[in-house]
């Protein structure tokens, strides 16, 4: 009889591995759903952020300037003299670099009130019309 325990321990072992290997799936399968809402949640968040850093990205050097400023003793602040040439070829790139960030933008803009515009001047026409 010893035979027969040993098979019926081991059955009641295979009927417990499998119970538990059947929650260890519906686990995984949890996890996954969660891992896929986190997934999306991060890539809503990410798009904001997108949407949000061209103004950051203009902000961000004023601001260091402004910081470094506040936090720098005045006596460390020293002021270069550069020539006026060397101001304006400055300012000329510093003006470059903002018309090619905020281009788009603008063109962006402009072009739905130029659409809004004619959508308008369209009705105005249908309504003088009939």
């Amino acid at each position: 009889m010893p035979g027969l325990f040993q098979v019926k321990e081991l059955e009641a072992r295979k009927r417990a591995l499998a119970a538990k290997s059947e929650i260890y799936r519906e686990t995984l399968k949890f996890e996954l759903r969660n891992i896929g809402f986190y997934a999306v949640y991060a890539k809503r968040r990410f798009l904001q952020a997108r949407a949000f850093s061209p103004f950051v990205m203009l902000g961000l050097p004023a601001a260091g300037f402004f910081l470094r400023r506040m936090f720098t003793p005045k006596k460390q602040i020293k002021q270069r003299k550069r020539s006026s040439l060397a101001r304006f070829l400055t300012k000329a790139v510093f003006v470059w670099k903002i018309y090619r960030k905020l281009a788009p933008f603008c063109r962006g803009l402009f072009s739905g009130a130029k659409k809004f515009s004619e959508a308008q001047e369209m009705r105005s026409s249908e309504m003088v019309g009939s």
